[in-house]
């Protein structure tokens, strides 16, 4: 691969996890008006709307009677997969603190490499084993202070926890398909057809009553969690097409510390929009192992 094509894949994996990190900050700040069915339709309504008006203007065009029925199977897998990764993540959003909720998803990295190695048999390196203890060690210790929540069974974070592991499972089956529809069809075309198909599906559970509830603020707020995924995931799909999938693991590794630190540092600027998180140091400490274990197994899947 091509130096140029290895940095341009850098810079979109970049921005893909820099709003990524960014986001469930901003979409925790909705869930108390729209409920995480809503909220999911109106962030797939309005990006499929920008990808078709994308569509018009040439950029990924494809010959709907070009695409088989073998195809078009696999466009309902990864629209399936897509939306329950939305829906997922709202619904474990809305149970748990954004940090938390981040940290989680880093299970994700873990499911998309044993997937590699089921789907593109891609080996296991014994250093990824190193990377995952690591991980689940970093995940014990940033909920240290949480153990009687969690023990209770049914506090918002037990509650929390098993949507979190779908929506990472669901993330990681959307990439994997992702990646084996580009060899086929045009990113755009692909991400269209999810989206829309997500947001078709999602109508009958929406309540768009809950709208006329938002204010200016939830209003710009909306616009720019909206905005943030249609650029976000156009990142994700350009840098799937440059980078190894173990290069934008390390990268996306480090979404969590982008969370945290923007829940800390925006809590404290905007009181009155966003809540600080009780995170203690070794909360901290853990999060950091969480990162570390993650970006290690994907260095290690990058071994042969």
């Amino acid at each position: 691969m091509k130096e140029g094509q290895i940095q341009a894949g850098l810079l979109y994996a970049a921005t893909t996890v820099l709003l990524w990190g960014s986001l469930p900050i901003l979409l925790k700040n909705l869930l108390g008006i729209l409920d995480p069915y809503t909220l999911t339709w109106c962030r797939l309504t309005v990006t499929a709307g920008a990808l078709c008006l994308l569509q018009r203007g040439g950029q990924g065009q494809v010959a709907w009677r070009q695409v088989g029925l073998r195809t078009w199977g696999w466009l309902l897998a990864g629209m399936v997969s897509l939306t329950a990764n939305y829906v997922f993540y709202l619904l474990a959003l809305d149970h748990l603190a954004p940090a938390a909720a981040q940290v989680l998803t880093q299970l994700s990295p873990v499911f998309l490499l044993v997937g590699g190695m089921l789907v593109f048999g891609e080996r296991f390196h014994p250093r990824q084993w190193a990377g995952f203890g690591l991980l689940l060690a970093g995940l014990a210790l940033f909920f240290n202070n949480r153990y009687p929540e969690l023990l209770s069974g049914d506090s918002a974070l037990s509650l929390g926890l098993p949507l979190s592991a779908g929506c990472a499972l669901s993330w990681a089956t959307y990439a994997l398909i992702q990646k084996q529809l580009q060899r086929r069809l045009p990113t755009n075309f692909v991400l269209l057809v999810c989206f829309a198909g997500g947001a078709l599906g999602l109508l009958p559970l929406s309540q768009l009553g809950e709208l006329a509830g938002l204010d200016g603020t939830g209003l710009l707020i909306l616009g720019l969690t909206i905005l943030m995924t249609l650029v976000s995931y156009l990142s994700f799909a350009a840098t799937l097409g440059r980078l190894e999938a173990s290069r934008f693991s390390v990268v996306m590794a480090l979404t969590p510390l982008i969370t945290v630190a923007g829940s800390l540092s925006w809590a404290r600027l905007f009181p009155q929009l966003f809540a600080l998180e009780p995170l203690n140091t070794l909360s901290l400490v853990g999060a950091v192992m969480v990162v570390t274990g993650s970006a290690l197994g994907a260095l290690g899947a990058g071994r042969r």
